[in-house]
């Protein structure tokens, strides 16, 4: 995800590095992150997704605030019985937690992109992108070596790669190629719980 943060002794504090690259995603690894957040903050800068995400990020910052103003007026006496309240949460969780199941977690990747791919197999080797010029769901990997990934404005993917194929989402073909997935999964777990499209879990303990 696309994240903001301050340069320390920025004289103008209301001007943040906006939209840095946040590089723990599958496929964002390689490039010059420094040259590219410079390309993010040119392209954004001015624009109504800037002017959001530069809101979003006061809002945030005012409930650190007020949070950490919060914890200031706790007495040593209150912290103490706080941490021991956490302390007897954490031992609850820890005796109802169910460690004799094996559950296993799906998370399809680049799942509507691959969709796409499956459909137009020419896009495998081009920088693609599901979504639109004001926001992207997905990219393929080929596009994330340019700093392209999801919940990124697409007119700054494009200012990251020219060239980059940006195809309309299509959730009716997600849905039909989700529900084969789903299908396959059910022969092993007819209850399975799945979050989205793409991310499902399922119970393997019987096998």
């Amino acid at each position: 995800m696309t994240e903001i943060s301050r340069k320390s002794g920025d004289s103008d504090g209301e001007k943040p590095e906006l939209l840095g690259l946040n590089v723990h995603k599958a496929g964002l690894s390689g490039f010059d992150k420094e040259k590219i957040n410079q390309i993010i903050q040119e392209a954004s800068k001015g624009s109504n997704f800037y002017l959001f995400q530069e809101k979003k990020q006061r809002r945030i910052e005012d409930q650190i605030n007020k949070l950490k103003s919060k914890l200031e007026k706790f007495s040593m006496m209150e912290k103490l019985e706080a941490s021991k309240k956490a302390d007897e949460l954490i031992e609850l969780l820890e005796q109802n937690r169910v460690l004799n199941r094996i559950i296993v977690h799906f998370d399809m990747d680049m799942f509507f992109a691959a969709v796409e791919i499956k459909n137009d197999p020419s896009l495998k080797d081009k920088p693609m992108a599901v979504g639109s010029l004001s926001m992207i769901a997905t990219s393929n990997y080929v596009a994330r070596k340019y700093g392209v990934r999801s919940a990124m404005a697409g007119f700054i993917a494009k200012k990251l790669c020219p060239e980059l194929i940006l195809i309309k989402p299509d959730f009716r073909k997600y849905s039909a190629e989700s529900e084969i997935v789903m299908n396959i999964l059910r022969e092993y777990d007819h209850d399975l719980r799945n979050w989205s499209l793409d991310e499902v879990a399922i119970d393997l303990t019987s096998y």
